[in-house]
């Protein structure tokens, strides 16, 4: 994928959990962020950086299932001690009822 996202920084390609294991060794908890914008990393991406913007996992609900279960998977796979995710109640705060409506952020589900 660097050939294809050559302005996106050498630290997000291939693994990196290596780098933390002396972390993790010394009895400290290791959490992960995932972000890619709310709908997919690139927004209005141009169809040439297409692959470096899409395929992540994602918890939106209109992401195939898949996407959402990834990073429990991934969790377990890197030895994850936990996971930050913002907004689970985004919609709830800004009075928007739920059960009716989680579009935010140009598609539904972040929040």
């Amino acid at each position: 994928a660097k050939d294809k996202c050559p302005d996106w920084p050498v630290w997000t390609f291939g693994n990196r959990r290596p780098d933390y294991d002396d972390f993790v060794a010394s009895g400290r908890r290791l959490w992960w962020y995932q972000s890619c914008l709310s709908h997919g990393c690139g927004g209005g991406c141009d169809s040439s950086t297409a692959t470096c913007y899409s395929g992540w996992p994602s918890y939106m609900v209109d992401a195939p299932p898949v996407m959402g279960r990834a990073m429990s998977w991934l969790s377990y796979m890197y030895n994850m001690s936990g996971e930050l995710y913002w907004g689970t109640n985004y919609v709830s705060e800004i009075g928007q009822d739920p059960w009716n409506s989680t579009f935010q952020f140009g598609g539904n589900g972040d929040g």
